[in-house]
């Protein structure tokens, strides 16, 4: 539902936005930004692949089902923040 609501709000083009979800701490073991841990995924077919060890950062892409990619965190993109309602 979370993943819908932020596609909703990314623009019919070929956006990437961060998410705020890394594994900078330890490789393999995603949190949040806060450093909650997640029970939600939809990683891309054969992601998180970390190529090149250096993708620590995770990105919802618009153009590829929607689904999450991890990707170098150097990268400069868009990105979604959490509000309390």
């Amino acid at each position: 539902m979370e993943n819908d609501f932020l596609m909703s709000l990314l623009p019919t083009s070929s956006a990437q936005s961060w998410i705020g979800a890394h594994d900078g701490v330890q490789e393999g073991q995603w949190v949040w930004s806060d450093g909650t841990p997640y029970g939600y995924t939809n990683w891309c077919s054969t992601e998180p692949n970390d190529t090149n060890s250096k993708e620590d950062c995770a990105e919802i892409n618009y153009t590829t089902n929607h689904c999450w990619n991890d990707r170098d965190c150097s990268q400069s993109l868009g990105y979604v923040c959490a509000k309390d309602l």
